[in-house]
């Protein structure tokens, strides 16, 4: 099974809603893989689709039991998408979908290629995808031959390798332009250590029982947030600073700058605000009795 991709877009007539379409013209990605969230969350609540993010992960449950590797590009932009009939931007989403590649199911190098281009600032421009078509029609349209050619586009595409996180990392970076390029140079890394022995992603828990998401890029959530997502590489405009942890799965806890910080299942932050409140107070109270008594 190759990888499959769909763009998802609306016309400019009032009848020409938001629709997919395949980017090859014949076998699109099923979109219906987006309702089955990531992490436990809802792809809505991980990215915007209005703001310029990328969402890489993987899903059980795959053709032949491997996993289902997902890559979700939004914010996306076609040169003569002006508007819809109430002037409103016109969104260009792009979902590709791909099985775990070899034994130890990669993600597919297509996929990995997509998300690099988009990452150096390689699809801002030249999509393939075209607005204004007429009534009975979706209103947009792929360009198949323009299409072919973004992904020789991407295949070139191969930026200085970046060492990809430990298996137990947490890393979380302010979203920039040096920092989108790290991250692409990270997939590099990755898609290189593919061929190597004993490199695989189970030790991550990318793929396997849990499917912590590999990379986001979001405007949405800041670093709590990311923490209790437990990426392995995420970019986001809301990272005051960079923040690099350690997920210790089996405790419920990440281990930041040397201090540790729980994250996770039973005790988020509010919890955590909750019990101090309930301390500080009980504290006062025990006070008030001494000198009462």
């Amino acid at each position: 099974m190759t990888v499959a991709w769909a763009f998802h877009s609306r016309g400019r007539l009032p009848e020409q809603g938001y629709t997919w379409l395949p980017a090859d013209g014949a076998r699109g990605a099923d979109p219906e893989v987006l309702l089955r969230g990531c992490a436990g969350r809802s792809v809505n609540d991980l990215v915007d689709d209005t703001k310029a993010s990328l969402l890489l992960y993987a899903l059980k449950g795959g053709a032949g039991g491997r996993p289902l590797w997902v890559l979700l590009l939004t914010g996306l932009r076609s040169g003569d998408a002006v508007g819809d009939h109430m002037l409103r931007p016109i969104r260009l989403l792009l979902l590709g979908t791909g099985p775990g590649v070899g034994e130890k199911a990669l993600p597919p190098a297509e996929l990995l290629a997509v998300a690099r281009l988009f990452l150096t600032g390689g699809m801002q421009e030249d999509l393939p995808v075209t607005h204004g078509h007429p009534a009975g029609t979706p209103g947009f349209a792929v360009d198949v031959p323009g299409w072919g050619a973004l992904l020789e586009r991407a295949r070139a595409c191969a930026p200085e390798a970046v060492l990809v996180p430990g298996p137990n990392e947490i890393r979380l970076l302010p979203d920039s332009p040096d920092a989108r390029a790290a991250a692409a140079g990270m997939l590099m890394d990755l898609e290189q250590r593919g061929a190597q022995p004993g490199f695989g992603l189970d030790a991550a828990r990318l793929i396997g029982p849990v499917n912590r998401p590999l990379l986001i890029v979001t405007s949405l959530l800041g670093s709590e947030s990311l923490l209790a997502v437990r990426p392995w590489y995420a970019l986001g405009t809301r990272v005051g600073r960079p923040v690099h942890a350690e997920w210790d799965r089996q405790n419920g806890q990440s281990f930041l700058e040397g201090s540790v910080r729980r994250v996770t299942d039973a005790l988020g932050r509010t919890g955590f605000v909750l019990t101090l409140l309930t301390l500080v107070a009980l504290g006062a109270l025990g006070a008030v009795i001494a000198v009462i008594a």
